[in-house]
């Protein structure tokens, strides 16, 4: 069933109302060049499946490729010579344009690189050739790019579980012509603007992997001594001699979860949240995916722990990640869990001395197909210890420094945001005749 939001098109109304002087109004298909070869969907149905899909061959461009205004080339997939000759209708060529007619956001699209000189479109993506020397292809990318056009498409999406929009619909859309001169100008002015705006998202990018770097210094300098030398000074305390050497065994209580059979329904969807190694996340863990019951939990060898409880994942692409519960739950065997006994360190301390040495368990558990940390090396991990009176500083001042890298990488998200939100905000002005000058304007200037 489509969807009839009464909100599309409330951002102009120039679909229906008086356009700018010399802009006309035409559809996709006839800006194309008329003829319905023009813009093709993909193949139907069984024509193409994913056990037609080879290593080497004929490329075939699906959804995933597609990106707003950029052609994403990931996981490219081929088919054989002869099967592409079968699906010769649905051949695009280097330059053609490809929008998505499913997925997040519809309507989405980009042009084929040149590097691509022929292949086949999957179902689900619309190949659009353009044969009219009239429009400016950069132009027509931008166009189909805009809120303008997204809003037609959104207004035409039918289905519930997988909205999608008809080719029909596609060729019929209404696409804003000013004059080519015109559209050169404001293809020159848009990609202007892209750029800058593309520039600032790029240094917005690297943020990130700036803030993870900052932390692994900042707990570097937490367990080295190095963040608190200044308070050492300041309480006559060398750290030469208050420091002390220890074995990870000697601080806690450790032990391994279990996993209730699979077999037996009733052991799941019970009252106790169970942990897996991938629901670590060097964090405080509240939510996990699974929960087992009371009888699950006394038929396995998992055991409930205590809210404190450190957890370190043994292995698989976790490796060496770290969690402290926030709640009280079971783990799984991949898991090493540790209850602190020792009255000579913090929680919070151990947490982040754990996360400082991921590397160095990641590095020790690499080998065979799988990173693999055993209990043995874990319980004789040594570990250098403050005092707790600098302990509890560490811990401040680590939990003060992370506290400014969440803010900072909270603020860049909604930088990030606006990015994109600028972006629809330069296509709306263009396609509105308001980033440039139109032919009209132009030639009153040259009169007066």
């Amino acid at each position: 069933m489509k969807s009839k939001s009464k909100e599309t098109f409330s951002e102009t109304n120039l679909l229906t109302n008086e356009l700018p002087k010399g802009w006309k109004r035409k559809t996709l298909l006839d800006v194309s060049g008329g003829e319905p070869s023009l813009i093709v969907g993909g193949p139907f149905g069984s024509s193409l499946q994913v056990k037609d899909y080879k290593n080497e061959g004929i490329p075939i461009i699906r959804l995933q490729n597609i990106g707003k205004l950029k052609f994403i080339e990931k996981d490219i997939k081929f088919i054989s010579i002869e099967k592409a000759k079968e699906l010769e209708y649905h051949t695009f060529i280097k330059g053609d344009l490809v929008l998505a007619k499913l997925g997040e956001p519809i309507g989405k699209t980009c042009i084929i690189p040149d590097k691509f000189d022929r292949g086949i479109v999957v179902s689900d993506v619309v190949r659009i050739r353009l044969q009219n020397e009239n429009i400016d292809k950069k132009f027509l990318l931008y166009y189909l790019n805009s809120p303008l056009c997204l809003s037609q498409i959104n207004a035409q999406v039918f289905g519930s579980t997988r909205p999608r929009v008809n080719l029909k619909e596609i060729r019929d859309l209404s696409i804003l012509i000013p004059p080519l001169a015109e559209q050169h100008r404001i293809v020159a002015r848009v990609e202007a603007l892209l750029s800058q705006i593309n520039t600032a998202r790029d240094w917005l990018n690297r943020v990130p992997l700036i803030m993870k770097r900052f932390r692994q210094a900042v707990l570097a300098a937490a367990c080295s001594g190095r963040l608190t030398e200044g308070w050492r000074e300041g309480q006559g305390i060398i750290q030469e001699i208050s420091w002390k050497s220890f074995k990870l065994e000697d601080i806690g209580k450790w032990g391994t979860g279990g996993t209730p059979s699979r077999k037996n329904s009733s052991f799941f969807d019970g009252e106790i949240p169970w942990i897996k190694s991938g629901d670590l996340n060097d964090g405080v863990v509240f939510n996990p995916e699974e929960k087992i019951s009371e009888e699950g939990l006394n038929c396995s060898n998992a055991k409930l722990l205590p809210i404190g409880t450190i957890s370190i994942a043994l292995y698989g692409a976790t490796i060496g990640k770290v969690g402290i519960l926030g709640i009280k739950a079971a783990t799984n065997q991949a898991c090493a869990n540790c209850i602190v006994n020792n009255d000579e360190i913090l929680n919070k301390y151990l947490f982040y001395y754990l996360i400082q040495q991921k590397q160095n368990f990641i590095d020790i558990g690499q080998g065979g197909a799988q990173p693999n940390l055993t209990n043995k090396i874990v319980h004789q991990w040594p570990i250098y210890l403050p005092p707790l009176s600098e302990q509890h500083e560490i811990v401040q001042h680590v939990d003060a420094l992370f506290a400014l890298a969440d803010q900072i990488e909270h603020q860049v998200a909604g930088a990030t945001k606006h990015t994109e939100a600028l972006t629809q905000a330069v296509l709306a002005k263009a396609f509105r005749g308001e980033l440039v000058a139109t032919e009209a304007e132009l030639s009153q200037k040259e009169l007066a």
